[in-house]
């Protein structure tokens, strides 16, 4: 059961929204998409939590959802260019560790791998920011959502608030985020119906996949877990970028930077298994 639970999880997340976000960032009005999908997310968290019966608007929570709308507007930005070097270079989960430290006191995870894998992805982005401009401003666009995505999940663990609350006001601060970018980005871009269902379709498949995501969890140890999920997050949305979007990594710098951040997350799933 539990390996059918990570094979659904995977495909769900790591493959179907991967390959709908990078078709949805090649197309203009990044914003707009964003916000409907926000939208689609905020109105299924909204059912659910009525049906429930727990509704709780919650301000500190609303406005990490509006960082998260950045976090996700650079990210789309940064797979419109590459999907592969969007996720290989992401950093947030060594900042949410490195958070951890300094906030919670949880020392546990900063062990020698995970030292060596966070000096390796360092590395890897100060060597993707000394490239070309294109380089420069892909670099810029990773180290926004990732710290972004990392402060968010240490306010996940210190706000104790059910999951289904946190994700409803996650959703509408985002919805509400998204909202903004897209009136203050316009992009003229005449909507038909068609463009309409990718966004529902990511309004679907992400709570799916933080649902399996919960599912995992509570069949396992989150230490015998995590390092599975992370490797998954890392390796198929970048198979993902190469094979199906023949993405190709043009300069020696990039490949350089790529190899930097492959070994960075060999390193990190080690720390995740125990050092």
């Amino acid at each position: 059961m539990l390996a059918l639970l990570i094979a659904a999880r995977f495909f769900v997340n790591e493959i179907g929204v991967a390959c709908i976000i990078k078709t949805s960032a090649c197309k203009p009005s990044i914003g707009k998409r964003l916000a409907i999908q926000y939208l689609g997310c905020s109105i299924i968290m909204l059912i659910v939590c009525l049906k429930t019966g727990d509704v709780h608007i919650i301000p500190v929570l609303i406005f990490v959802g509006l960082a998260n709308s950045l976090a996700n507007y650079a990210y789309w930005l940064t797979t419109r260019d590459s999907l592969s070097q969007a996720t290989m270079f992401t950093f947030d989960d060594s900042i949410a560790i490195i958070l951890g430290a300094i906030l919670l006191q949880e020392y546990k995870l900063i062990t020698w791998p995970f030292l060596v894998g966070a000096l390796l992805m360092a590395l890897a982005i100060s060597t993707l920011s000394r490239g070309h401009k294109s380089s420069r401003k892909k670099a810029l666009l990773i180290a926004v959502y990732s710290l972004i995505w990392g402060g968010a999940a240490i306010v996940q663990k210190v706000f104790h608030v059910p999951l289904l609350q946190f994700l409803l006001n996650w959703y509408i601060g985002s919805t509400i985020g998204s909202l903004a970018i897209a009136s203050l980005i316009w992009e003229k871009e005449h909507f038909q119906t068609k463009d309409y269902i990718p966004a529902i379709a990511l309004s679907v498949l992400i709570p799916v996949a933080l649902a399996l995501q919960v599912s995992i969890y509570k069949q396992a140890p989150i230490m015998l877990i995590q390092p599975i999920l992370m490797s998954g997050k890392l390796i198929l949305p970048t198979l993902v970028g190469i094979i199906i979007f023949k993405e190709r990594v043009t300069t020696r710098r990039e490949r350089t930077a790529m190899i930097l951040a492959a070994c960075a997350c060999v390193f990190m799933v080690i720390a995740l298994r125990g050092g």
